[in-house]
């Protein structure tokens, strides 16, 4: 129900800022909210307000023994679409951003990190710095995300520290 409501959210504001937004961006993005590597687009609603969407995919042998993913061998794939939107906080080309979003995921087979299930949606928060000229250009950014993913030993939901860099180009 959540990640629905996230969704439709998500896009009547960039279907709404058509004729609104400043500029867009395109970047690629290692670790990130796409957790390993992810594609993205950005726009920006405002001077200071963004959303964005983007798309990674991994895959891994699927080997049925602790440790591993679960079931029977073969070839698994992961996707995460991570969609979210963040705050800017400075003037000029240099910004603080704050934010956060819901990493959307679809698997074949069931993959941990450790004791972290990764075969569920889980929402995350984010601050960093980023590099963007307002004229357009080169994208820089480098953030700490929180992800809440759930623990397969105590149920509960946990925190796990990540972090991400990204490099792409604003039009």
């Amino acid at each position: 129900m959540f990640k629905k409501l996230l969704l439709i959210i998500t896009s009547t504001i960039l279907l709404s800022s058509i004729g609104f937004s400043q500029f867009n961006s395109v970047y690629a993005e290692g670790g990130g909210a796409g957790l390993l590597f992810s594609l993205n687009y950005e726009r920006m609603l405002t001077d200071n307000i963004s959303v964005r969407v983007g798309y990674g995919s991994a895959s891994a042998e699927e080997e049925g023994h602790e440790g591993h993913s679960h079931g029977d061998e073969g070839d698994g794939k992961i996707t995460f679409i991570p969609i979210g939107a963040n705050y800017l906080i400075g003037s000029g080309n240099n910004k603080l951003t704050v934010g956060g979003g819901m990493t959307m995921v679809n698997t074949t087979m069931e993959y941990e990190l450790g004791s972290l299930s990764l075969d569920a949606n889980f929402p995350y928060a984010t601050a960093g710095y980023r590099y963007q000229r307002g004229t357009g250009g080169l994208y820089m950014s480098f953030s700490g995300y929180a992800f809440f993913i759930k623990d397969l030993i105590t149920e509960e939901t946990t925190m796990l520290p990540w972090g991400g860099l990204s490099f792409g180009w604003t039009f």
